[in-house]
């Protein structure tokens, strides 16, 4: 289950410090790609996930844990 913050906790200097915590964290915005949902799907399955709405953008932001095996295990 991914954790849960509000839109105001992921600033620039929050996300630098949840990136020492987790192997990657990813940040996009959605499209009318054909790879968004995919790529929308894995982030939900992160153990960090949160979108949020910045003007007419909204934004997926997810964090895949720290170790080789915690991130393999979320795919």
């Amino acid at each position: 289950m991914p954790e849960t913050h509000h839109p105001g906790f992921f600033t620039h200097e929050n996300l630098l410090r949840l990136s020492h915590d987790h192997l990657l964290i990813v940040v996009f915005l959605k499209s009318r790609s054909e790879a968004f949902a995919l790529a929308d799907d894995v982030a939900r399955r992160a153990p960090l996930f949160a979108e949020r709405d910045l003007e007419s953008l909204k934004v997926h932001i997810a964090g895949f844990s720290a170790t080789f095996d915690g991130a393999m295990s979320q795919a």
